[in-house]
């Protein structure tokens, strides 16, 4: 992968915090595209979010304890799913809703630190 990826990192403390230190340290702009993470929120993590009365996106972005790796690369990676683009700007994550609007993500997951 060191031949394909610019940047990576397990995203085991929740995808949306582990993003934003992939983000802040690599001074780019991380958009999710919600249909991409949607498409992969299916089966289990469905069926979890419906029994605690959660939406299975919110799970997908703050949970954690999933060994997954979340990696930049200006082509596609086989064996690797695109969930979104980068984008030159002021360092963070956004979301790309279906509706086509971008909005700022919270970073939520475990904080070793906290």
């Amino acid at each position: 992968m060191a031949q394909v990826a610019s940047a990576a990192l397990d995203v085991s403390d929740g995808l949306s915090r582990d993003a934003m230190h992939l983000a802040e340290a690599s001074g780019v702009l991380l958009v999710f595209d919600e249909i991409a993470l949607r498409a992969r929120a299916h089966g289990a993590l469905e069926t979890a979010a419906a029994l605690v009365g959660r939406d299975a996106l919110a799970l997908a972005m703050s949970g954690g304890e999933d060994y997954a790796l979340l990696a930049t690369s200006p082509t596609d990676i086989v064996g690797f799913d695109r969930v979104g683009t980068v984008e030159q700007g002021p360092a963070g994550v956004t979301l790309l809703r279906v509706d086509g609007v971008k909005v700022p993500v919270d970073p939520q997951g475990f904080d070793h630190f906290a």
